[in-house]
């Protein structure tokens, strides 16, 4: 893959840091203290954040409305394929928020490309599965420190830094 780096044991994923040209690598969408690739402590990467809010999630909430959880669903199902396809690797999703990162654990110099590209496929996607709902999306690079924070087995895959 372009841009892979072979030697950064601390961010491949899966059993085997090797993949073949033509397949990528598995992209995680929630990365847990049991992935060993990630364990290791933090690296200095240059990644392309995303974060997607769902407009309109409070007004349902407030309304009571009954469909809020499959709406949630829907949104939330297209946004994490959007992301996984795009090779990011979700940090955090909340309260109708999406909180993305490409370029952290798979290596690629087009991850601002892909996460430009990803924004695109999630407002298609929000527009397709619920007419209701708009979505506002942010895109951002910066470096930043990537790796599992915490403490003991409460350690959780996660960005640092003052471009987050």
């Amino acid at each position: 893959l372009p841009g892979t780096d072979p030697t950064d044991a601390a961010i491949q994923v899966g059993p085997s840091a090797a993949h073949s040209p033509d397949k990528p690598p598995p992209i995680p969408l929630n990365t847990s203290p049991s992935n060993k690739a990630l364990t290791t402590g933090l690296r200095s990467r240059l990644v392309t954040i995303l974060v997607a809010n769902l407009v309109g999630v409070h007004a349902l909430i407030e309304e009571h409305d009954v469909a809020i959880e499959a709406v949630l669903d829907r949104c939330t199902s297209a946004i994490l394929s959007e992301v996984k396809r795009g090779r990011g690797t979700v940090v955090s999703f909340a309260g109708g928020v999406v909180f993305a990162v490409f370029n952290a654990i798979s290596h690629t110099s087009l991850h601002a490309n892909h996460a430009c590209q990803c924004a695109l496929a999630i407002h298609k996607a929000i527009a397709q599965t619920s007419p209701r709902m708009h979505v506002r999306i942010g895109v951002h690079t910066a470096p930043v420190l990537v790796g599992n924070i915490g403490s003991g087995h409460a350690k959780t895959f996660n960005i640092l830094g003052a471009g987050v």
